[in-house]
């Protein structure tokens, strides 16, 4: 098992390229709830010398069982004052874990995003790899993944070839634990 560890770090940690969104911060440690989530809907317009209409949403849903997790993140914002965009963005990743063995599972992810202000029309990611349990008990959980995705962006104004396509790979290591009183 360390010997492929190994092997999996050598392969894909030189060509590793930081993802543009946390999602190790984002699953959530359930106990008998196979459910678990939250959704926000924010919204405001302020009318004075000039117009600011604000509005975002997020969804963070979670379904785990013994062999499955499915995870949903969704985070929208969109800020207007005075006629012109200040905010215009959104990200939409969904990731399936499958259980192999009790240290191996195996997920994939899929996730688009856009920025106007940025000048990113889409850009999206599909991608699948190996989890390793390197250990955890009830205080922490330690993790080491491995993924090789594809991306796709198209971009607008940004370069004469607007669309870039791209192999890419990352490895990352997700130590979580849970502060107690002593």
């Amino acid at each position: 098992m360390r010997f492929l560890i190994l092997i999996l770090l050598v392969l894909f940690g030189s060509v590793a390229q930081s993802q543009v969104i946390n999602i190790e911060t984002m699953r959530k440690k359930t106990d008998s709830a196979k459910w678990i989530g939250s959704l926000s809907l924010d919204a405001s317009f302020i009318k004075n010398k000039n117009s600011i209409f604000k509005i975002a949403n997020k969804a963070h849903i979670q379904y785990n069982n013994s062999k499955e997790l499915w995870l949903f993140v969704n985070d929208l914002k969109f800020e207007k004052a005075a006629g012109e965009s200040f905010v215009n963005k959104g990200t939409q990743h969904l990731r399936y874990n499958h259980r192999l063995t009790e240290t191996v599972k195996m997920e994939a992810f899929a996730q688009a995003q856009y920025d106007a202000i940025s000048e990113i029309d889409f850009r999206g990611l599909l991608g699948i790899g190996p989890r390793f349990k390197l250990s955890s008990n009830d205080d922490y959980r330690f993790y080491l993944g491995t993924l090789i995705m594809y991306e796709y962006e198209k971009a607008s104004k940004i370069e004469a070839n607007n669309v870039n396509e791209n192999l890419r790979a990352s490895t990352y290591i997700s130590l979580a634990s849970t502060l107690q009183k002593p």
